[in-house]
């Protein structure tokens, strides 16, 4: 008689996924192609569980009246999810998940998007690589089946090794992902995810040896180096998605929000002057704080984009005329230069400019001319 047997988990719970690891199979995916449910289930707030079923740990459960206990479990996810969602998840408990080092675990990639380029392609009739690999997934699945009639014995798990080049290629790698866990390394402030590389190499590098039907219990040199690349793959994915930017980056971004705000801003006042303290209490949100919006000033003063001046008491704020303007340099002279004295420093109202050959030409629908994007 066969036993209930069940691979797949969607949107389960802690407790049913533990009876399934003992009732059926030791192994388990969590599968999720909408992975909104997933990151909704009640799975998700016992983290802990994942990451012991992940690495093989024993997994013991005590309840009132009842004791689950699998020695061996391995656990697989699979979880596609749209970006808007795990976004949101990131920054509800991302430091959660980060923390117990449940990212680490994960192979995580963010695709570019094709729309626009789908075009209609040639598609071969057969698929050869395809129908072989299902081909080989299949008899997998079928060899594991018998394992499961009642009273089956389970034998041991094979345990692999390195041969002795694809040994002491790992080590390299180890030894590499360590260095750049330094000051100034690449992992530096990712030293959670490096941590499992070596060990995510190795297991990838397991699985190519088995799922090819290799002879022996030593996993090759080229399995292993193809696991590197492809592990490396996804970190490099990790670094771009969970990186924490530079104050660089952080300047520019915020360059580029202020730059955005004051072109529409322009179209809706339809006029180039903007006080500066305008921006601390009604400009983009981000930039509220003038140590925040001063680096994003100076950038576009930089560019060529706008620049200051001192309004005098009684000038004009919201649309000043061209004479004001004029009597405004000339009373107080451009903020920081020679002739502006601290007393009108104090009475004047520091204003920004913007530079009609820049934002004037967007606003009209017209590229600037000679302006580089930021």
């Amino acid at each position: 008689m066969m036993e209930r047997l069940q691979l797949l988990y969607s949107n389960t719970t802690p407790m049913a996924f533990t009876e399934g690891l003992k009732e059926s199979s030791h192994s388990a995916c969590l599968c999720e192609a909408e992975g909104e449910r997933f990151f909704k289930s009640r799975i998700i707030d016992d983290l802990g569980l994942l990451n012991q079923a992940w690495g093989g740990d024993p997994i013991v459960v005590n309840r009132k009246g009842k004791r689950i206990v699998i020695t061996s479990p391995r656990c697989t996810l699979s979880i596609l999810v749209q970006s808007i969602v795990f976004e949101k998840t990131m920054r509800n408990r991302g430091d959660e998940f980060q923390g117990i080092g449940f990212n680490a675990r994960c192979l995580i990639s963010y695709p570019e998007s094709t729309q626009g380029y789908r075009l209609r392609k040639y598609r071969p009739r057969d698929l050869p690589n395809i129908g072989r690999f299902n081909a080989r997934s299949l008899e997998l699945f079928n060899k594991q089946v018998p394992l499961f009639k009642s009273k089956a014995h389970r034998p041991e798990r094979t345990k692999l090794t390195f041969s002795t080049l694809a040994q002491a290629e790992w080590e390299h790698i180890y030894e590499w992902i360590e260095r750049a866990c330094r000051a100034g390394g690449i992992f530096f402030r990712n030293r959670d995810y490096a941590s499992k590389m070596a060990e995510n190499i190795a297991r990838m590098a397991a699985v190519f040896h088995a799922f090819e039907g290799c002879e022996g219990t030593q996993i090759s040199h080229e399995h292993l180096v193809s696991a590197a690349r492809i592990v490396s793959w996804y970190a490099n994915e990790f670094l771009r998605l969970f990186s924490p930017p530079s104050p660089a980056e952080i300047m520019m971004n915020n360059a580029r929000t202020l730059d955005a705000w004051l072109i529409d801003y322009l179209r809706e006042t339809n006029t180039f002057y903007v006080p500066k303290s305008y921006l601390l209490t009604s400009g983009p949100n981000r930039l509220k704080k003038a140590d925040l919006l001063e680096p994003a000033l100076q950038k576009l003063i930089d560019a060529n984009r706008l620049s200051y001046f001192l309004g005098y008491p009684g000038l004009n704020l919201v649309n000043p005329t061209l004479q004001e303007l004029i009597d405004a340099n000339s009373q107080s002279n451009f903020l920081g230069q020679p002739g502006l004295n601290n007393s009108r420093r104090k009475k004047g109202t520091v204003m920004l400019l913007l530079h009609d050959n820049y934002y004037g030409q967007i606003v009209r629908g017209n590229a600037p001319f000679n302006f580089k994007p930021l």
